[in-house]
Parts: C-alpha cells; sequence; structure tokens
C-alpha cells in the first residue's frame, strides 16, 4: 500500500462533493469523498454485525468527519460513501454495502425515507456542486469524554445502505477514537460503534457496528482475490456463505490479516 497522503486527507480546506436530493418537501444535503482521493472502504457482515474496513487514509478520513458532523449546523446533512468509493471485502471479496452516516441531533429521517433516498444516490451520477468542508479546528478541544449524558448510536442495514445514526456527542467520541495516528508498527487495529454510548462495559455481547483499520489493506485483497479464483477453479458450483467460509478458512487469508 501507498504511503499515507496526509496532505489529502488532513487539509483544512479539502474538497467534497455535495448531491442535493429532494425527498417530498425537504432537500437533503448529502456529501461524500471526492473519487481522487486516495483511500480504500469496505464493508462486510461477519461476527453478526456489520464492519467498516478501511486503509489509514480511509482511517483518517472517518475521524475528520465524524468531528465535523459532531459540530454541523445545517439541517438535514449527511453522509455517504457510494458503491463507487467501494471495493470488494478484503478478506473474501464479497460485494460492499455502501455507507450512510446520519448526524441525528441535526437530521431526522425515517427508516422508508432513507430506503428512498438511497436509491436515489445510487442513480445520481453526478454532484450538484463541490465544497470546501472545513474539518474542526480542534478534535481534541471538542471532545468532554465520558462527561456528559450517554450517547446514541445504532448501526442497521437500510434500504442495501449500512446507516450509522449518532447523535453529536457520539460523533464526538467516534472521532476522538479514530483520530490517534497511526504508525508503521499498528498493522491493524479496531473499534465497536457501540462503545460511543459509554455503555457497552454493560453488555459486551451485543456489539453494533465495528470500524477496522488494516495497513496492509491492499496486499489482503490481492491474496484473498488469488485464494478466491483457485478455490472456484477447483469447485466452481460453490457460492454463498459456502464459499465465504472457504475463503475465511484459507491459511492464506488468516496469516495475512495482521
Amino acid at each position: 500500500m501507498s504511503a499515507f497522503n496526509r496532505e489529502k486527507v488532513e487539509d483544512d480546506r479539502l474538497k467534497f462533493h455535495v448531491r442535493d436530493v429532494r425527498l417530498g418537501t425537504r432537500v437533503f444535503r448529502v456529501i461524500s469523498p471526492r473519487p481522487g482521493l486516495s483511500m480504500r472502504f469496505a464493508t462486510n457482515y461477519f461476527h453478526d454485525t456489520w464492519h467498516i474496513v478501511c486503509d489509514g487514509n480511509g482511517w483518517r478520513l472517518l475521524s475528520r468527519v465524524f468531528g465535523s458532523l459532531s459540530i454541523e449546523k445545517m439541517p438535514n446533512t449527511l453522509f455517504w460513501i457510494g458503491p463507487e468509493l467501494m471495493e470488494p471485502a478484503p478478506f473474501d471479496q464479497e460485494p460492499s454495502r455502501p455507507v450512510l452516516i446520519v448526524p441525528s441531533t441535526v437530521t431526522h429521517i425515517g427508516k422508508d425515507d432513507v430506503k428512498q433516498l438511497v436509491v436515489k444516490l445510487k442513480r445520481c451520477r453526478y454532484p450538484s456542486r463541490t465544497i470546501r468542508w472545513n474539518a474542526p479546528p480542534d478534535i481534541e478541544r471538542v471532545l468532554l469524554r465520558w462527561l456528559e449524558k450517554p450517547r446514541h448510536v445504532e448501526t442497521r442495514l437500510v434500504g442495501g445502505a449500512i446507516t450509522i445514526r449518532a447523535e453529536a456527542l457520539a460523533l464526538r467520541e467516534l472521532s476522538w477514537r479514530t483520530y490517534p495516528d497511526l504508525d508503521l508498527k499498528t498493522k491493524t487495529t479496531y473499534f465497536y460503534l457501540d462503545d460511543a454510548r459509554g455503555l457497552r462495559w454493560m453488555d459486551h455481547g451485543n456489539v453494533d457496528g465495528e470500524i477496522q483499520y488494516y495497513r496492509h489493506f491492499a496486499m489482503i485483497s490481492r491474496e484473498s482475490a488469488t485464494t478466491r479464483k483457485r478455490i472456484l477453479d477447483r469447485n466452481p458450483v460453490l457460492q454463498g456463505d459456502a464459499l465465504v467460509q472457504e475463503i475465511h478458512d484459507s491459511p492464506v487469508r488468516w496469516s495475512l490479516r495482521y
């Protein structure tokens, strides 16, 4: 994987695409990364929870997005990582789902509206405009960790998109969790979106969403693609959960994970 493009992810004036999507009388302001940014995202469902998998640049971008959404004041603002920015899941090459982040403090949208919105976003090829979306001046300064009321966050599959709903306090916590810098010794790390509520210690068996970082995202993806092809060459009719399990059981896949 190439070196982290810090200037492309940490520039305070980083450009984002905006799509204005109308649902009835409401117009939603949907912000998304520009496809030219060098970062990798993927999603998969494993261990009974949805995972968002990313490389170093993706990890840093999520920190910026969570922080910016936590101080967002404009109603009906959403953040979208669409199919064109997603790669197949690096471990088994299964298709990834798009991701929709809803800052629930300023944006109120029901499940039926989310389904309609996702359909329109998948069909909308071109943005309405481009903006410079400023990052918070100091992510750590806007955080008051563990000193405020419980934070609401949930992760659900709605309308074909992994939808993360989080109020401002939860978004600040999520920004903090992805804020620490990644050094060359960090091959992988993760955190549960549930942790932002400050309540996960009460029920460790009820995980609701997870974000994972892999330094060797690209290499893992290449090796799993080779493994998948080898398995299908040997057994062309294998598909679905059986195929995924066969890939996950591969010693190559597990040797590259860490």
